[in-house]
């Protein structure tokens, strides 16, 4: 959808003609909200960050994108494995939601508004430490 515009005949109330515009230049660039750089991209880290902003890259209207993992990773030249792992972190902060559609189980990435993103930094980093060991950086054992 482009840009709705209307001609005035001089003095009149109604338009003559009404038409739209439909936007055809390459897209060359995107926003990012100031939040996200603010206060998530130095606890997420770079290539985090960079995952976000190619799904942000390839974002429709209604804030729905669906790019591959493969193509994430080539963008961000990560592996695709880091790239789940780094959209599993996206969603834990509440900033994407992941949907499976298909058959063949794509998914949809819709980006959620900031006022919806958890900022509960010291709950979600003790919730961290206690499936992470601090030290070694290595997943804890779990008990029975």
């Amino acid at each position: 959808m482009g840009d709705v515009y209307e001609i005035f005949d001089d003095g009149a109330d109604e338009p003559i003609d009404r038409f739209e515009v439909r936007d055809v230049r390459k897209q060359t660039r995107f926003m990012v909200d100031n939040c996200f750089i603010d206060d998530f991209a130095r606890i997420l880290g770079p290539s985090c960050s960079m995952v976000y902003m190619s799904l942000v890259r390839h974002t429709n209207r209604q804030q729905k994108t669906w790019p591959s993992q493969t193509l994430i990773a080539e963008e961000v030249d990560i592996t695709r494995q880091w790239v789940g792992r780094y959209l599993a972190i996206l969603q834990y902060f509440n900033i994407i939601r992941s949907v499976r559609v298909g058959k063949r189980c794509t998914n949809r990435y819709y980006l959620i508004d900031e006022k919806y993103w958890r900022t509960d930094f010291e709950v979600m980093l003790e919730e961290i430490e206690a499936v992470y060991d601090p030290e070694t950086k290595q997943k804890k054992a779990m008990s029975p």
